[in-house]
């Protein structure tokens, strides 16, 4: 659905750009703003990164204060994003692989940032949410153009539990919902008159009801477990910030481009 050409009103829970829907609610999380982070670097170089035992966060990994102060940069990010308007401000780039270590990227709303990690709808039967069932390490890739700033985060997903996911998509636009309903994602398609007809269809059937979550579309929640986050511009010779999950202590360093 990213980047399809949307024929709908605006709502306050959406942006238009390109075309394209690109707003959601999420809570902001309390702490330092973003570019409070250029501080000095903590900690010398963690060793290699592993899955967790648990793909949920433990207390004492979202209650660090380094993973705070990187959190609260991301939120600072996205909500300027937001303010000047970026078509990217709640998207990001998902990458997954087979567990033959095959990658394959796309772009997803990205639903709700909070401190336990970054909430996104799959098609449960598409290429990534079979990816996701089988690998559950995967990366998102944050770009807002409109501020020269890029983040990418890298850790395990989680399946959400069905009331969690159906509380998620009641945030979801009314017409982007029923679109979700009128396409069976990947599946080969005779015209797009069909796919308007089905929404209509949908349209009917929901009537003014609130339209639920199709069973095939799943939450999941990536818990980061390294963060790197570049500011101010592309020019090479600017360091970046980089925190990892070490065996359940959170590290910062500043690392060269």
């Amino acid at each position: 659905m990213v980047g399809s050409r949307q024929r709908y009103g605006r709502s306050k829970l959406s942006r238009v750009c390109d075309g394209g829907v690109g707003d959601w609610s999420a809570p902001d999380f309390p702490g330092a703003r973003h570019r409070s982070g250029l501080v000095n670097a903590l900690g010398k170089q963690s060793g290699s990164l592993r899955p967790p035992d648990s793909h949920r966060p433990s207390r004492s990994d979202v209650d660090s204060s380094i993973y705070k102060l990187a959190f609260s940069q991301i939120v600072g990010l996205r909500n300027e994003a937001r303010a000047r308007n970026d078509c990217a401000a709640d998207t990001g780039v998902l990458a997954t692989a087979t567990p033959e270590a095959k990658p394959s990227v796309r772009t997803v709303w990205i639903v709700r940032l909070a401190p336990t990690g970054f909430t996104f709808f799959v098609d449960a039967q598409s290429g990534k949410g079979l990816q996701l069932r089988a690998n559950p390490w995967a990366a998102i890739c944050f770009h807002w153009q409109t501020l020269r700033h890029q983040v990418n985060v890298e850790g395990a997903t989680r399946l959400l539990e069905v009331g969690e996911a159906d509380l998620l998509w009641s945030n979801v636009p009314r017409d982007y919902a029923l679109a979700h309903w009128a396409s069976e994602q990947n599946l080969e398609t005779g015209h797009v008159a069909a796919l308007d007809e089905g929404a209509r269809a949908f349209r009917r059937r929901f009537g003014a009801q609130r339209v639920p979550r199709p069973p095939r579309w799943s939450a999941f929640e990536l818990s980061p477990a390294r963060i790197d986050i570049w500011h101010t511009g592309w020019e090479r010779l600017r360091p970046h910030l980089h925190f990892e999950n070490d065996a359940g202590n959170w590290k910062m360093s500043k690392r060269n481009p």
